[in-house]
């Protein structure tokens, strides 16, 4: 089931959008007020199930697990999953700078010497490989730091199972 409502992007807010999606729904309501007036149309259907519950539940207890160990030297949680994300799946899209701030799908599309940052895709898009591979890397590099405490042992014993 599919449901589909125009009405004045300002009705709605960016609120609701994750903030990894901000930039890219200022860009759309930017051209919404140029060229239809205000109005965007918002799309509402089920998600798409690409992977399963028991992989997203064993990647935050992964990520979690490696955090508090100590052992990553990533900045925050957030930060670990964002680098795990963009080493498994790649970029969603770019935001650089230059004398205003841009959003690009391709990397090859921003200038030589430009400040950027990738934005990985939603976890909830990531394919079954993707989560596969994004597991095995955090794994991987989890034993490689020397995690070792006993919450990570009981993880890898479920994955195991």
């Amino acid at each position: 089931m599919k449901v589909s409502v125009t009405l004045k992007w300002e009705d709605v807010g960016l609120g609701i959008f994750p903030k990894e999606y901000k930039q890219q729904v200022r860009t759309l309501c930017d051209r919404a007020d140029k060229n239809a007036g205000g109005y965007i149309t918002l799309t509402a259907e089920l998600p798409k199930k690409h992977g399963t519950d028991e992989q997203n539940r064993t990647l935050h207890a992964l990520v979690g697990e490696y955090w508090r160990s100590g052992c990553s030297s990533d900045a925050s949680f957030d930060d670990i999953k964002t680098r795990i994300k963009l080493e498994s799946a790649g970029a969603l899209y770019y935001i650089y700078l230059t004398d205003k701030q841009h959003v690009t799908p391709t990397l090859e599309d921003i200038p030589k010497g430009a400040r950027y940052v990738e934005i990985p895709k939603s976890w909830i898009d990531f394919t079954r490989e993707e989560r596969t591979l994004a597991i095995e890397l955090l794994i991987n590099e989890m034993i490689e730091s020397g995690v070792n405490t006993k919450k990570f042992d009981e993880i890898m014993g479920g994955i195991e199972k």
